[in-house]
């Protein structure tokens, strides 16, 4: 309801994981964002009545509380000879890896703030301070819920 009283509120995020009180829990949005699957989340878009309906998505998602995994290399597979320039964050080379659709997993790699996409996942190795994921074909389907 917060995002219905904010006049430049279009979308809106809720984490269910975050204890209340602990937050904060809804973060409001002045538009729609960048895609991203998360078990820990619910979005919404507000739409006015001249706009369609949403369309089911379906994109390559990396959960961040299930599809990550600590100490562990994707060995080859590179797109690039070199890291991925713009993420220095584990967070970053995530989104970067849900974002390029030639991309099938990352391997984040803490100490260097090194960011690996990778065309394909094969053997994983330990590799201490190294964070994968690997994408997950996802449906989103959504629930409209009118206000009249």
């Amino acid at each position: 309801m917060q995002c219905l009283s904010d006049k430049s509120c279009r979308a809106f995020t809720f984490n269910v994981k975050t204890p209340v009180g602990r937050g904060p829990n809804c973060f409001l949005k002045n538009s729609q964002g960048d895609l991203d699957g998360n078990s820990a989340a619910i979005s919404g878009l507000l739409l006015t009545r001249t706009e369609a309906d949403p369309q089911t998505m379906h994109f390559g998602a990396i959960d961040p509380n299930t599809n990550l995994y600590k100490d562990v290399d994707i060995p080859g597979f590179d797109l690039s000879r070199k890291p991925f320039a713009s993420a220095k964050r584990q967070f970053d080379c995530r989104m970067a890896c849900v974002k390029e659709g030639r991309c099938a997993a990352f391997t984040f790699v803490k100490p260097k703030k090194e960011c690996w996409l990778k065309s394909g996942v094969g053997q994983p190795r330990v590799m201490t301070g190294a964070v994968s994921g690997a994408k997950t074909p996802m449906t989103f389907a959504p629930n409209t819920v009118s206000l009249n």
